[in-house]
């Protein structure tokens, strides 16, 4: 099981469990936390946040070639998942993330 911990661009932290049918984006946007993201306009890497913590449980998939590049701890939460053998585990994993890149 994996447990997200967000800070999000006003500072504000948030927890919630990983819904694996989800993007980090849908989930914010479901439980009303504020996200900043640009995709349905076009505007690409606006989602991108900073992994705090346990960035080895994080996977992005990617259905085209990756045309930007971010940072080692930067994670993009339109494509963002986890992995399905983290998730998949007993033990309760965390991963932090905030958008104060």
């Amino acid at each position: 099981m994996i447990r997200i911990k967000l800070k999000d661009p006003e500072g504000n932290w948030h927890e919630f469990m990983w819904d694996s049918k989800k993007t980090i984006i849908e989930q914010c946007e479901a439980k009303n936390i504020p996200c900043p993201f640009a995709c349905r306009a076009g505007a690409c890497q606006v989602c991108a946040c900073r992994v705090v913590w346990n960035k080895s449980h994080l996977v992005e998939e990617f259905w085209w070639d990756k045309l930007i590049e971010l940072d080692d701890d930067q994670f993009l939460t339109c494509i963002g998942s986890v992995d399905p053998t983290s998730e998949s585990s007993d033990e309760i994993h965390e991963i932090e993330l905030t958008f104060d890149n």
